[in-house]
């Protein structure tokens, strides 16, 4: 059975609506937020298909993490900077920016030699 959205139940029956938001919010499966969407309080439905994802999720990153704990430093460290001009890459097409993998990379270099490492925490 599908459940209908409370977007979508809003622009249908906005009584409906109050109730349904009122049900799905004081239900033991939701989890609240503390943020506001227009004026109401922010929530999200677990579900048992949420907890399997969940679930796949931890195996596939406990996967990972084993996997990268037999890798070199280096390749982390490599693997890691490609990520990060990835992003950098994406996040700059989207705002108009144009700028190459090799400028990244050298900036990043740049930030390096100056004791500044974009990889530490």
């Amino acid at each position: 059975m599908s459940t209908q959205t409370l977007s979508k139940l809003f622009h249908i029956d906005t009584e409906k609506y109050r109730k349904e938001y009122q049900r799905r919010y004081n239900s033991e499966e939701s989890v609240h937020l503390d943020i506001m969407i227009g004026e109401n309080k922010a929530f999200f439905c677990t579900t048992s298909e949420t907890y399997k994802k969940i679930i796949s999720i931890e195996r596939s990153d406990k996967l990972i993490n084993k996997l990268c704990s037999k890798l070199p430093g280096k390749a982390l460290e490599q693997f890691a900077q490609r990520c990060l001009i990835d992003e950098i890459i994406i996040s700059n097409n989207i705002e108009g920016v144009h700028s190459t993998r090799r400028e990244i990379a050298q900036i990043i270099s740049e930030l390096e030699q100056n004791d500044y490492s974009p990889y530490s925490s």
